[in-house]
């Protein structure tokens, strides 16, 4: 049974890297195997392989990056709509806050 491939240059999709050498650190470090053709700089990963340990990263980790900044400008605006004292408490807040006193209205 022949699997599907994936190329390398499909990866930078699926992927959030842009660079090939980080394509293919991602790869070792998460145990997908890269081939190659004979005598080519052709990269390909196996389809089932890559998506398994997609399934195995995104499922153990279910918060993205943005998650996080995401939750502390919900609290901000939260604070700001019942009139509560609010200070910042994270980096991500304090930016938000600058941000939003700078608008004018």
């Amino acid at each position: 049974m022949i699997s599907e491939r994936i190329y390398i240059a499909e990866l930078k999709k699926e992927l959030p890297y842009r660079d090939f050498r980080a394509i293919e650190r991602w790869c070792d470090r998460n145990h997908v195997r890269l081939f190659s053709f004979v005598g080519t700089k052709i990269r390909f990963v196996l389809r089932d392989e890559f998506e398994r340990q997609m399934e195995k990263i995104y499922n153990s980790k279910p918060l993205d990056k943005g998650s996080k900044k995401d939750s502390s400008q919900k609290n901000l605006k939260h604070n700001m709509q019942t009139g509560t004292d609010y200070k910042p408490q994270g980096e991500h807040e304090k930016t938000f806050l600058s941000t939003l006193q700078k608008v004018k209205l």
